[in-house]
């Protein structure tokens, strides 16, 4: 009886085994796919002729790194449009995981850590093409106006402890283009408690969001250089 209980046991801890490697080989090949439709990171559009400013920009909630800026004829206005009238300028685009649409792939990142992740792989670009002190301008939409308010904050709060090489990158924006950002104060409170309550983006509700439901994020670019690049 008790050998018979042992070979039991060991048959169903075998068929464990076997459901547990299924299922992680079946979320790694899931990862793997969608990293291949939603890429992450940071991407040189376009170089530049002798750039004098590295232009950024951030898609929003439910984005793409690259499909956000494309048109339905396939233009795509970073890398087609935007070059013509300012040659001079080096464009980078940036994709972060703010797909809500898909049932196998929820966001687990919260806002600053977006944040963080995008002053980083900036410091990494600029440091590694020699260009820590050229200026930055952002285009962001949507959420991605919030990120990089984020990342601006974040940016600025390193002067007084570790990673002080991320200073750099608040001290170099020059500007930021906000396209359909909800701000404080603004008309887009129903925008707001949408972006707050979908998904696993933010940090705790109720330190982004007040009773009304508009961001409080605070505002970062009344700090920003004056001067012209």
């Amino acid at each position: 009886m008790s050998s018979s209980v042992s070979r039991l046991k060991r048959i169903f801890s075998l068929q464990r085994r076997d459901r547990v490697g299924a299922t992680a080989s079946t979320s790694t090949a899931r990862d793997n796919r969608d990293l291949e439709n939603f890429p992450h990171g940071l991407k040189v559009v376009v170089e530049g002729e002798n750039p004098l400013v590295d232009i950024v920009a951030v898609h929003g909630l439910d984005g793409h790194r690259d499909r956000t800026w494309t048109a339905d004829n396939q233009v795509n206005w970073l890398h087609d449009l935007l070059p013509h009238d300012i040659p001079h300028a080096r464009v980078l685009c940036w994709g972060y995981d703010a797909n809500t649409r898909s049932s196998d792939r929820v966001s687990c990142h919260y806002l600053y850590d977006h944040a963080r992740t995008l002053v980083s792989e900036l410091c990494q670009e600029r440091k590694h093409s020699d260009s820590v002190e050229r200026p930055i301008q952002f285009i962001a939409y949507s959420l991605g106006g919030i990120v990089v308010k984020s990342a601006l904050i974040h940016s600025d709060a390193t002067r007084r402890g570790a990673l002080e090489e991320h200073r750099s990158i608040k001290i170099s924006t020059y500007g930021i283009i906000f396209l359909g950002t909800p701000h404080q104060g603004a008309n887009g409170v129903q925008l707001g408690k949408l972006l707050v309550n979908i998904a696993s983006l933010f940090v705790p509700a109720d330190d982004l969001v007040s009773t009304s439901g508009v961001f409080l994020v605070p505002e970062c670019y009344f700090w920003l250089p004056k001067k012209p690049f």
